[in-house]
């Protein structure tokens, strides 16, 4: 059920830039938390020629939304880093606060793509 929800919902932009978010109401009625809800991130890697692929999810009303990032080819560690997240090149994540923190994250992550394309 979580693999047909996250292939209704995501989305990809221009620069294909793929993201899935997931709200509260979605990890409570699969019983599921964040961090199980984000272990699919892959399922949308190969979709549209996915550059840069995410998934946020939110389990608890209130909590926080984790992140996951992932590439082959792009660095998605320091936008990470901008947020207050982490981790390796390729493979990336972190804790946010809010919904609007997330869309600003979604639209670094394109503008990135889109500069390393026109350089």
């Amino acid at each position: 059920m979580l693999y047909l929800i996250i292939l209704s919902k995501y989305e990809c932009s221009d620069n294909k830039v793929l993201s899935c978010c997931l709200e509260v109401k979605i990890c409570q009625s699969l019983n599921i938390s964040a961090a199980q809800a984000n272990e699919e991130v892959d399922l949308l890697a190969n979709i549209d020629d996915a550059k840069i692929w995410m998934m946020f999810s939110q389990s608890v009303v209130d909590g926080p939304i984790t992140g996951i990032f992932r590439s082959n080819r792009f660095p998605v560690n320091n936008v990470a880093h901008q947020f207050g997240g982490g981790g390796h090149v390729h493979f990336t994540g972190g804790t946010f606060e809010t919904w609007k923190q997330v869309r600003e994250i979604i639209k670094a992550y394109d503008q990135l793509v889109k500069e390393i394309h026109n350089y």
